[in-house]
């Protein structure tokens, strides 16, 4: 079920929410009573002190491996979802990144043609173009951007695909913040 207009969602929200859940040994359901409004209760397991030890570990790590901030790149963020852009691209500026959002993907395109960025923070699916445009657009310009996709459609066979070919970075929405800005800035790294 999705409350969006048509072309604008899957209805899976719930569904994924549940197998995300269900894949960290967790579980989702629902709480109604009488009178407006529900309760979703999220249920988790309590991570054992060695898995504890060791995700810390890996933090460290990729702290070590250049996944801390690389302030001074320019960064363009493409989405037709205002307030997912503008918490991007805050995230982005907190790091020390000139960051140009576009609402617009006519715009974003004429933007990526005239622009030099270091990193697109793009859609995948918004209402006059597709990732696949964008991704044309970048190898049709030969410009040295990296693109990070964003996607909620992830069962999409064609999005799943296209990702696959290509071989493009992307986060699956709703992502956790520190995740995106990891992925940002593993793509912004000198060495990568």
């Amino acid at each position: 079920f999705t409350t969006k207009e048509p072309g604008r969602g899957t209805g899976l929200g719930l569904s994924i929410c549940r197998h995300i859940l269900q894949e960290h040994d967790g579980d989702i359901s629902l709480e109604n009573r009488p009178g407006p409004g529900c309760s979703f209760l999220l249920d988790f397991p309590v991570g054992a002190a060695a898995e504890l030890a060791e995700l810390e570990q890996l933090e460290t790590a990729q702290e070590a491996t250049g996944c801390a901030a690389v302030p001074g790149k320019r960064v363009l963020v493409i989405d037709d979802e205002k307030d997912i852009a503008d918490l991007v691209a805050r995230l982005m500026r907190e790091d020390g990144d000139e960051v140009t959002v576009s609402y617009d993907c006519s715009e974003a395109m004429a933007l990526i043609e005239t622009g030099d960025y270091d990193l697109l923070i793009s859609d995948m699916e918004m209402d006059h173009a597709k990732g696949s445009d964008i991704y044309a657009k970048v190898t049709a310009v030969k410009t040295r951007a990296k693109i990070l996709f964003m996607t909620g459609d992830i069962l999409n066979p064609k999005v799943l695909d296209f990702l696959s070919r290509t071989g493009s970075e992307y986060l699956v929405k709703p992502f956790d913040i520190e995740y995106m800005r990891q992925a940002a800035r593993r793509l912004l790294s000198p060495r990568v």
